[in-house]
């Protein structure tokens, strides 16, 4: 996921890049949504910013409070981009929230996990 962040007194903002928008889709779909994008051509404008609108409804959803989201056609020199305009308490959240479904994934095949109480002792 191609994502920057920048904070100011006031508001922090990310913004989320990526070849017709992917980054923000792939945010959304951590987020809960997993089909955000369903309908939606996002190499149109008009897609483009149906996925803001559905992106604002989301956030707004998890933070308890409007926040802005605006996506910004590419070029031929930079993709596409969506970017949040969070308060503080919006992006403490938004942490909140991917932090706790980040603990509750399982680990990836292959990787250590916890061994399973059986209640034996060996």
């Amino acid at each position: 996921m191609d994502a920057n962040a920048a904070a100011g007194p006031d508001v922090i903002t990310l913004r989320l890049e990526g070849d017709r928008l992917a980054s923000a889709v792939r945010a959304a779909e951590l987020l809960g949504a997993p089909d955000i994008a369903l309908d939606l051509e996002l190499g149109r404008l008009r897609g483009q910013y149906r996925l803001a609108e559905r992106i604002e409804y989301l956030v707004t959803g998890i933070t308890g409070s409007p926040l802005n989201a605006v996506a910004e056609p590419g070029c031929a020199h930079a993709d596409e981009n969506l970017t949040l305009y969070l308060s503080v308490d919006q992006a403490d959240r938004l942490l909140q929230r991917l932090t706790h479904l980040t603990r509750d994934e399982p680990a990836p095949a292959g990787e250590d996990q916890p061994l399973a109480d059986s209640g034996d002792e060996p």
